[in-house]
């Protein structure tokens, strides 16, 4: 179970919430909020290619898009920014 799933169960609005609590219970979402985007700006490069591609299988898959339309060259370009992205970093 995730920190947000955990959150959700532990902190679910009640009928009878006050201002106070309704007031804690937004912070809380802020707190996780903003850990959740810090994760995602620490991601790795490899991470995120998986996470691209699982995407693009999917909508494929979906019918959304049409894969195998793109150009050898259109690759090439792409995996040449993903190289020089992963060259940049530390």
């Amino acid at each position: 179970m995730s920190v947000a799933e955990t959150i959700a169960v532990a902190d679910r609005p009640t009928p009878g919430l006050t201002r106070a609590e309704a007031l804690l219970f937004r912070d809380r979402w802020q707190a996780v909020a903003e850990f959740e985007a810090l994760e995602r700006r620490c991601a790795p490069l490899d991470l995120l290619w998986q996470q691209t591609e699982a995407i693009w299988d999917f909508a494929s898959l979906m019918g959304w898009l049409a894969r195998g339309t793109d150009t050898q060259a259109d690759l090439d370009r792409v995996r040449a920014r993903w190289t020089k992205l992963k060259e940049s970093l530390p």
